[in-house]
């Protein structure tokens, strides 16, 4: 086979190599980026919708407790005020969530069914929390109270509890991805450096095509005898094997 034959193979060879590992990476790249976008659409979002819901929950029975204890006219409208907007915001971002747990990406049965008691809690505590309010601002403060302790607050411990029970699968849920992101970081190190040890024989084996080449040349243009054209063959081959 000629030199020249010799060298186009070896650098054919080698620039197949480098395309397979830049189509690798990019590909590699590509899967990291789609799952971090699941990851910020799915339960990152959810998990922002749920915590919105809490805290809106909450707000929606502290203005409901500053209402009954009001004692002017102006507190009272202040925090029914509050006790509106909150409401408003409980509905809008839980119906939100609920959309997302139906919709959104890397959702289960789980999921859904963990939105769907947290609706529940909330179908049961929203009424409870608007009647509250209705009786502070008919000046029924006693009855407020008594309804306060009632029913208010085992359903806000039970909303609580099912936030809580949605929080602890989504740090496990958290905790599998991190695992295996990192299993697969792995993966993809060992391939580089076995990807990296075959690109170095190569560009090896590519300087000894360029060391041969550069040889038979000077010989040729030398004139000169067979012996010579051996020797460098033998010394291409000495470093092919080194």
């Amino acid at each position: 086979m000629k030199v020249k034959t010799q060298l186009f193979y070896a650098f054919t060879a080698l620039a197949v190599l480098v395309a397979i590992v830049a189509t690798m990476t990019c590909f590699q790249l590509n899967a990291l980026s789609t799952r971090f976008g699941n990851f910020e659409r799915g339960l990152y979002l959810r998990s922002k919708l749920v915590a919105a819901v809490q805290v809106d929950v909450e707000r929606r029975a502290v203005a409901a407790r500053n209402l009954v204890l009001a004692d002017t006219d102006a507190d009272r409208r202040a925090a029914s005020d509050a006790i509106a907007k909150a409401h408003a915001a409980v509905q809008s971002q839980l119906t939100r969530l609920e959309e997302e747990a139906k919709n959104g990406p890397d959702t289960n049965d789980q999921t859904r069914a963990l939105v769907g008691a947290i609706r529940a809690v909330e179908n049961k505590y929203g009424p409870v929390a608007l009647a509250i309010a209705k009786l502070g601002e008919t000046g029924h403060r006693d009855a407020a109270i008594d309804k306060i302790n009632r029913e208010c607050v085992p359903l806000l411990a039970a909303l609580d509890d099912a936030v809580a029970a949605y929080e602890t699968v989504v740090s496990q849920r958290s905790g599998d991805a991190v695992g295996l992101r990192q299993q697969r970081k792995q993966q993809v190190d060992r391939l580089d450096m076995r990807m990296a040890g075959r690109r170095g024989r190569l560009h090896g084996v590519a300087e000894g095509f360029l060391a041969l080449g550069r040889q038979l040349v000077a010989v040729h243009l030398s004139g000169g005898p067979p012996r010579c054209r051996w020797r460098a063959t033998v010394h291409f081959s000495q470093r092919a094997r080194s």
